[in-house]
């Protein structure tokens, strides 16, 4: 599923440098600030 929505949102080309990048955007994104 995370594979998926990196992939979605990055281009093709770059996900693997922005991989990294997206996942940390995306927990925090979902995670609550206090936690």
């Amino acid at each position: 599923m995370l594979g998926n929505y990196v992939l979605l949102f990055y281009p093709y080309e770059n996900w693997r440098k922005e991989i990294f990048g997206g996942v940390m955007v995306w927990k925090l994104v979902n995670m609550p600030p206090f936690f």
